[in-house]
């Protein structure tokens, strides 16, 4: 596994399976009738995606039949401490996990993006299956393009997602396959700056509508913002978020902050709510906006004020010092 830092943190890990693995999925991958018979098919971006059943390989469930994916799955477990070491010289817990086989047929291509969204932190890991010149372009804080990394048989890149790890991938001229894993934190299963002498909580709501049009899905990114607005602007900490576009989540927060379990849960004597979104005064990303928004944050000729200055603060941010709600 070979670090590189241009345009940001990122590895690229060569032979990352076994040849024995490696030949088996080569000769074995998917046909394109098993992924249309997915609810994944998309006739319209063109990319094929083939969610596999590594859960239930994992927890031993007694539906679990597909013995000849164990070596493929084995390889990847073994592998998720190795990078979490790589990336946070611990082994952090994560509560998402999910691989999927990629087919991206000639015509896809992916707009710019990053894919922290909802999460405290995230692993992009995607193992190449062919040579060509296709892989997946990092871009700079801009969205201009600084790095194509190789797309070659049987090397798996490593992108530790953050607000400013953008990419893209330009449209696929001939048939891609690939073995995509992700693993992280949601950001809503964590308590950030944590302070047991602060007995004020802030619940940053993630219910607030923000309009997603922009493929990069800025909404999710409110959240963050915020977040970073109250801790360098505010000197808060204690801060929660809910579910993106979860009432239920909501309610179900505010009941366990305002009604803590004894010995287990902090105790709190006020809970604001702050709507993600908020940083002086609520934003809104709506359909008459959401364009401009897009150019503040990618360098473009339209800026908005408020956005600009609330990704100063997130520039400066450093999101890794929180706790797991237990």
């Amino acid at each position: 596994m070979i670090r590189h830092s241009t345009p940001f943190i990122h590895y690229e890990w060569e032979n990352f399976l076994s040849q024995e693995v490696f030949d088996y999925h080569d000769k074995n991958f998917p046909s394109e009738e098993q992924f249309r018979n997915t609810n994944n098919y998309n006739e319209v971006t063109k990319n094929l995606v083939l969610e596999l059943e590594i859960d239930k390989y994992f927890n031993e469930h007694p539906d679990f039949n597909q013995p000849e994916l164990i070596p493929l799955y084995n390889r990847i477990l073994e592998s998720i401490p190795e990078i979490k070491n790589e990336v946070f010289m611990v082994d952090v817990s994560h509560d998402s996990f999910y691989v999927n086989f990629h087919h991206d047929k000639p015509g896809s291509d992916l707009d710019i993006h990053n894919d922290l969204k909802n999460y405290r932190w995230l692993m992009t890991c995607q193992i190449y299956l062919d040579n060509s010149d296709q892989g997946v372009w990092l871009l700079g804080k801009h969205g201009n393009k600084i790095k194509q990394v190789k797309n070659k048989k049987n090397l798996c890149y490593i992108i530790p997602a953050d607000c400013y790890t953008w990419h893209s991938v330009d449209p696929v001229k001939k048939d891609k396959r690939s073995i995509l894993f992700r693993f992280g934190k949601f950001r809503h299963e964590t308590v950030a700056y944590p302070n047991l002498q602060s007995k004020t909580a802030y619940l940053i709501d993630n219910t607030v509508h923000h309009c997603d049009e922009h493929y990069a899905k800025l909404g999710l990114r409110m959240g963050n913002l915020t977040e970073a607005w109250l801790v360098l602007n505010k000197n808060a900490s204690n801060i929660y978020h809910t579910k993106y576009r979860d009432e239920e989540h909501k309610k179900k927060m505010l009941n366990r902050l305002n009604n803590p379990i004894p010995g287990k849960d902090p105790e709190y004597d006020r809970v604001e709510i702050v709507p993600a979104g908020f940083f002086d005064r609520q934003f809104y990303i709506t359909e008459e906006n959401w364009q401009n928004v897009g150019s503040t944050i990618f360098g473009g000729d339209v800026i908005v004020p408020e956005i600009a200055k609330a990704e100063k603060y997130l520039q400066k941010y450093n999101p890794y010092l929180y706790q797991d709600i237990k």
